[in-house]
């Protein structure tokens, strides 16, 4: 099973520095497992977004913490926080391209079911 869809991010840090956000900045998500009829086996999640401007002494292609919290689009209330360890890439130098993956232990049930939620 393959499930993608957006959300929106509420609030961004990188290694402990909260990003300013220019405005609703969109995260793609994208969903894989194993659909086992009583659950889901082997599960992924791979993400990205893009952030304008530079974030100082974090350099691209380096590896670093994120935390965000995002928000489905249809429900302003519904919203998950996940960290993980990422690397950033520079596009152009004007901007941050952040992507993701989250496996097995990683995806926790709220994060399946969020993303199930943000689909509907």
């Amino acid at each position: 099973m393959k499930q993608q869809t957006k959300a929106y991010i509420k609030k961004a840090e990188l290694d402990g520095k909260k990003i300013s956000l220019p405005g609703e900045v969109t995260v793609n998500l994208e969903l894989s497992a194993i659909d086992t009829g009583g659950g889901f086996h082997d599960p992924i999640v791979d993400f990205t977004f893009t952030l304008p401007g530079s974030f100082g002494d974090l350099q691209a292609n380096k590896k670093c913490t994120i935390d965000l919290l995002i928000g489905n689009p249809g429900n302003r209330d519904d919203t998950i926080h996940f960290s993980y360890k990422g690397t950033l890439k520079s596009t152009n130098g004007q901007q941050m391209e952040i992507m993701g993956r989250l496996q097995d232990e990683q995806v926790s049930r709220e994060m399946v079911r969020f993303i199930m939620r943000c689909v509907r």
